[in-house]
């Protein structure tokens, strides 16, 4: 179905009248002009292309001010430029190209960048991959085009990620999807942008060249949270788990670990990270049967443990253990081994005891994410929208059960809440990823409190 557009009679009596702020007169004349509500939203929203003279596609606001696209033109640029580019893969060529074809917006486009890196810093190893920053001595980042340069506008971010995948040299397949998984979660505020993908020269391998976050220590700041704060901290995790469910995907390993936290103006922005591991939530090929379960023990919901597929369920239960390492400021089993004995307990109903006053709206939310039966649990959307009414209610409805729980539960905190001031970690308690590997587990239920 072809895309509505402006007639040139329309455009010759629009292309001089700025959208914004417009006067009761241009407001009734565009009215008058645009029939098409798409169309009319769009322009009232994001202007017009100065080229095409069409709506465009996105007007989003950056460091460096508005950032305006027109999808349609910036596709035929990109596609005149495929000629003078290619990673040596037509596959990852193919990826790129169609990022760039369908992008709306500046944050959804993804490039192709010969290895030009420096400063190269080894950041994280583990089972699916390895992690390291680098620099990039120049401006590597894509905004908007450049009418008078005719060009690109180009930013430079700084350090960034560069992240390979042990399954990438034989399987650059897997790869790609991981790729695809992280284009989905370019437009979210709570991911980690994916700028495109290069190759080490000396080893061969593909890489994602993503967003470094000027990362807070999780523990530190819950540590040094308050009850706006950790609300807000809920709020946002939960809204970066919407994002990645509402694209199709699990996150897989969703644990304290997947969050990066940053210290903006005096407020937290939180980003679900674990760069790479997000997968399709119904992969089309599975390579074997075998069950591994990797992760971060106090995270991995019951059912996983006994060697069910992972799904979107069990990425909330890992939430609600984030939700009430946040509440607390207590890491969950924080003072247990983290062994074979702990993932039976687990999974005959043990859940982590509280050692303050949580609002009960919250205490319930926590235990519905922990529940030992999947289907019991919120999805993300509800999940979201719960936190999101509970906040707002928590600090701007007096009249509010919410607020009424939050007030009684800081006066009751104030003067007993330790946290972590006290703790003692459990020598074996572990939290970070590893393999898993347990056998003949009981089947999941939910506990009695006494049994608790």
């Amino acid at each position: 179905m072809e895309e509505s557009k402006f007639s040139e009679e329309v455009i010759e009596q629009i292309k001089d009248i700025i959208p914004w702020g417009l006067s009761d007169e241009n407001n009734l004349l565009i009215d008058k002009l645009i029939l098409n509500d798409n169309l009319k939203t769009r322009y009232k929203t994001y202007g017009l292309c100065r080229e095409c003279y069409q709506p465009n596609t996105s007007c989003d606001t950056s460091d460096f001010g508005y950032v305006y696209w027109c999808q349609s033109c910036n596709a035929t640029r990109f596609e005149q430029d495929f000629k003078n580019w290619t990673s040596g893969d037509h596959h990852v060529d193919e990826l790129v190209q169609k990022s760039q074809l369908k992008a709306k917006n500046y944050k959804e486009v993804i490039e192709w960048y010969n290895y030009q890196f420096e400063d190269v810093k080894t950041l994280i190893k583990d089972k699916s991959g390895i992690t390291y920053t680098a620099s990039w001595y120049g401006d590597l980042c894509m905004l908007e085009w450049d009418y008078v340069r005719n060009s690109w506008k180009r930013y430079n971010p700084g350090r960034v990620i560069l992240r390979y995948l042990h399954d990438e040299p034989d399987n650059p397949v897997e790869f790609l999807k991981k790729v695809e998984s992280r284009i989905a979660m370019n437009g979210s505020p709570n991911s980690a942008r994916l700028y495109g993908i290069t190759k080490d020269p000396k080893t061969g391998n593909f890489m994602m060249v993503m967003e470094l976050k000027h990362i807070i220590n999780f523990r530190d700041c819950v540590k040094n949270s308050n009850n706006n704060d950790r609300l807000k901290l809920l709020r946002d995790i939960a809204r970066g788990l919407k994002d990645i469910h509402n694209n199709g995907l699990i996150h897989r390993n969703f644990h304290c670990g997947s969050l990066s936290i940053e210290l903006d103006h005096a407020f937290y922005i939180v980003s679900i990270t674990d760069l790479g591991s997000s997968q399709p939530a119904n992969p089309k090929s599975i390579q074997d049967d075998q069950v591994q379960v990797y992760g971060v023990l106090p995270y991995v919901a019951p059912e996983i443990l006994v060697g069910n597929e992972h799904t979107q369920a069990a990425d909330i239960y890992g939430f609600g253990m984030i939700a009430y390492e946040i509440m607390t400021k207590l890491p969950p089993y924080h003072d247990v081994a983290h062994d074979e004995s702990l993932a039976s307990r687990i999974c005959q109903g043990l859940r982590p005891s509280f050692n303050c006053k949580v609002p009960p709206l919250i205490l319930d939310i926590i235990q519905r994410c922990w529940d030992a039966d999947p289907s019991n649990r919120p999805n993300a959307n509800e999940l979201y929208s719960l936190l999101y009414k509970f906040g707002f209610d928590a600090f701007f409805v007096q009249s509010s059960l919410a607020y009424r729980q939050v007030l009684e539960a800081y006066k009751i905190n104030s003067s007993s809440f330790t946290g972590f001031k006290d703790i003692k970690l459990h020598p074996q308690a572990v939290y970070t990823s590893k393999l898993l590997t347990f056998k003949d587990l009981p089947n999941p239920q939910n506990a009695d409190v006494d049994q608790i």
